[in-house]
C-alpha cells in the first residue's frame, strides 16, 4: 500500500473514531489495567436509550479466575439522552447468571435487542464445562468453555434471570468457545434474528468470526 494511501486511511479512520476527544460514560471498578465497563451495545426503546455490558476486573483467561476477578457483573443502565447521565436499573452476578448444573466462571460480552414483541437479552459467559474427552488434556486447570445464553422480556426493566435458557452452543473443536454476540433483525418485518459471535478452537490458537440465524 503507498504511504500516501495508508495515511488517508489513518486519517480518515482517527475522525471517525477520535480517542483524544473520546469520554468514558461508565466507570470501570478501577482506574487500573485490567479493568473495565463494556463489550455490550445501546438500543433505544419506549423513548429511552439502554447499554449494556460488563464489569471487568483484573485476571487472566488462561487461569480461570485464578490471577483475578475478570467478568463479575452484567450490569444494564438507562439514559434520556444518549450522552447520559446514566443510571443503572439491571445487575446480573455471576451466581445470577448461573443454571443448570454449570457455574458461570465469568460474564463476557452481551447484546440487547428489540424485537417485533420483546426484548432479548444475548449474554455470553464462561461455565465450568469440561473439554471433549478426545481433547480433555488440552483444557487449562480452572478454566471452562463459553456459550451464549438468552433472557427475554416485554421491556429491560422486565429481564429477569427466571428465563435465562441456552441460546447458542457448540461441540464442534474448531469453534468451542462461542461468546460476544452481536444481535440484529434480519429485516424490518422481523422475519428472523441474526448473531454475530466471537469464537475460538479448543486450542485457542485463532479468534474467528461467525454468523447464527434464527427463523422467524
Amino acid at each position: 500500500m503507498e504511504q500516501a494511501v495508508k495515511e488517508r486511511i489513518e486519517k480518515f479512520a482517527s475522525a471517525l473514531i477520535d480517542q483524544n476527544s473520546a469520554q468514558p460514560i461508565i466507570e470501570p471498578n478501577s482506574n487500573s489495567k485490567g479493568f473495565w465497563y463494556g463489550g455490550g451495545n445501546i438500543i433505544f426503546h419506549n423513548a429511552k436509550y439502554y447499554l449494556c455490558g460488563r464489569y471487568r476486573d483484573d485476571g487472566d483467561s488462561r487461569t480461570g479466575i485464578g490471577a483475578g476477578e475478570r467478568g463479575l457483573e452484567l450490569a444494564i443502565f438507562s439514559s434520556d439522552y444518549v450522552d447520559g447521565p446514566w443510571e443503572k436499573i439491571k445487575s446480573f452476578s455471576k451466581l445470577d447468571l448461573t443454571h443448570g448444573n454449570e457455574n458461570v466462571i465469568s460474564i463476557e460480552g452481551s447484546s440487547l435487542l428489540v424485537t417485533d414483541s420483546e426484548i432479548d437479552l444475548f449474554i455470553s459467559t464462561e461455565k465450568d464445562r469440561p473439554y471433549p474427552d478426545e481433547v480433555i488434556d488440552f483444557q487449562k486447570k480452572g478454566t471452562g468453555i463459553w456459550d451464549i445464553d438468552l433472557i427475554s422480556a416485554s421491556s429491560v426493566e422486565e429481564l429477569e434471570v427466571d428465563n435465562i435458557r441456552g441460546a447458542l452452543r457448540t461441540e464442534e473443536l474448531g469453534a468451542l468457545h462461542i461468546k460476544d454476540p452481536f444481535a440484529f433483525n434480519l429485516n424490518d418485518n422481523f422475519e428472523g434474528v441474526g448473531l454475530f459471535f466471537c469464537s475460538h478452537p479448543f486450542t485457542w490458537a485463532s479468534s474467528n468470526t461467525g454468523l447464527a440465524i434464527k427463523s422467524a
